[in-house]
């Protein structure tokens, strides 16, 4: 969680910054890019540890507050010159990740493991083509959704549920075994529906809550759904079992 915070974007457990992009646990930063756990830092690209430091110069308590004060004099146009020229001349990562394993591709992404094409995402396991969603894991082509946590509350994703073996997913969260879904959310074994919330085995339904066993929102019985799946499942072309 970030605090006391200002016109600042994709910074996480900052205090204090303003006018910086990618940081991580810095405090009393300013025009800061990519830097990571530095204090009282004045346009910085791509510091970690450091403190008092100007431009990416380093210097020492008393000269960084002389001469911050000075840049403080010097017309907005000027400090963006200088620290967008120190931007353009600074190796950076290719990408943004905190706390990654084996995700080669994507960006901007939080405690993910075996992640392929992920954008936007945070606690994310063995899945691909994700992006803006957080805690799922075996799941593909997904977006706006996921779990039930914000990817900088670790206590709320450790209590929340998990969304897994999921495909085509837009929006909602929490669901599971489903495929082909908008904006459902705890649901398991449901299919082409929209709207759902807490239902378990439905197809091609909209807008349904706690409901069970339902094909084009008709009610069947536990008996009738299976052989009604199959038959649909079978005009479909859909393997069997499925996947």
């Amino acid at each position: 969680m970030s605090e006391l915070c200002y016109e600042s974007i994709e910074c996480l457990d900052c205090y204090r910054l303003t006018y910086s992009q990618d940081c991580t646990k810095c405090r009393d930063c300013h025009y800061c890019y990519q830097c990571f756990n530095c204090d009282s830092c004045f346009g910085c690209v791509a510091l970690s540890n450091k403190k008092y430091c100007l431009f990416n110069r380093q210097l020492s308590q008393a000269d960084y507050h002389q001469q911050l004060e000075l840049v403080k004099q010097q017309s907005l146009d000027q400090i963006l010159s200088q620290f967008t020229l120190l931007k353009q001349s600074t190796p950076v990562p290719q990408s943004m990740q905190r706390q990654t394993e084996n995700c080669p591709y994507g960006d901007y992404i939080t405690n993910c493991k075996d992640m392929y094409w992920g954008f936007n995402s945070y606690y994310v396991e063995n899945s691909g083509y994700i992006y803006d969603s957080g805690m799922a894991r075996d799941s593909w082509d997904t977006s706006f959704g996921g779990g039930s946590a914000s990817g900088s509350n670790l206590q709320a994703m450790l209590s929340g549920t998990w969304q897994e073996l999921c495909y085509e997913i837009c929006g909602g969260s929490s669901n599971y075994h489903s495929a082909f879904l908008e904006y459902c959310s705890l649901c398991t074994n449901c299919y082409y529906s929209s709207g759902l919330s807490n239902c378990t085995d439905c197809f091609g339904c909209v807008g349904l809550k706690n409901k069970q066993s339902c094909v084009l929102n008709n009610q069947l019985t536990p008996d009738q759904y299976p052989h009604a799946l199959a038959v649909i499942r079978s005009e479909l072309g859909w393997p069997d079992p499925l996947p």
